[in-house]
């Protein structure tokens, strides 16, 4: 990618006598966003990493390389907006992940979560973070090819979603959740699982 950037002259004429802005552009070395300081504009410097985000102006830069990455959600991850708001979540540990939703304020945020490993003990589980939250909204459950799925829906004050190995859902790789920050109090929830045995509700009423 070339290196574009303009300078103050360039489009007011040689002729003008005020000083060139510092040039904000990006860096075909390594397409990094920079702008140019000093007086000979021979100093660069990010305006953001892979890694970072700056305000300039009142207004955030997230670099866009990483705007879709993969979160791995370990063996227990507490949710926060400004983190995890719009990205993947990994449900990625065998022993079962624990997911903790924040606050339902009516943000509109959405959360997604993917198994990315199969659970082979305990279960993988999102649930929100306190006894006033709830879920609405469904999770489709297919048990075999040879039947029709399922389509369980939250019942008033579910506020978990269990995949337990078996009949609430393999926890295995592939199974992925859409929860969204709806309103005040309320996620909405869609979901795609697979189930053995006799199929069950994921959802439950169990947060304190």
């Amino acid at each position: 990618m070339p290196t574009r950037y303009i300078r103050r002259s360039d489009t007011l004429g040689s002729s003008d006598s005020r000083a060139n802005a510092n040039a904000i552009f990006v860096d075909s070395d390594d397409d990094q966003l920079k702008f140019t300081t000093g007086t000979s504009g021979t100093t660069t410097v990010d305006v953001v990493t892979e890694s970072q985000t700056q305000t300039l102006t009142n207004k955030t830069l997230t670099n866009p390389l990483v705007t879709n990455a993969m979160i791995a959600g370990g063996a227990t991850l507490t949710v926060t907006a400004a983190t995890h708001a719009g990205k993947i979540i990994a449900l990625d540990t065998a022993a079962g992940t624990i997911i903790t939703l924040p606050a339902a304020t009516g943000t509109g945020n959405v959360y997604k979560f993917l198994v990315t490993v199969t659970a082979t003990s305990n279960s993988h589980i999102i649930q929100v973070a306190n006894a006033t939250d709830e879920f609405r909204g469904y999770v489709v459950q297919d048990a075999s090819e040879a039947t029709a799925p399922n389509i369980f829906w939250a019942s008033d004050n579910d506020d978990t979603i269990t995949l337990n190995r078996t009949t609430t859902g393999l926890a295995a790789q592939g199974e992925y959740f859409c929860v969204i920050d709806a309103v005040s109090g309320v996620f909405f929830v869609q979901g795609y699982s697979q189930a053995s045995g006799i199929e069950a509700t994921p959802f439950s009423n169990a947060v304190s």
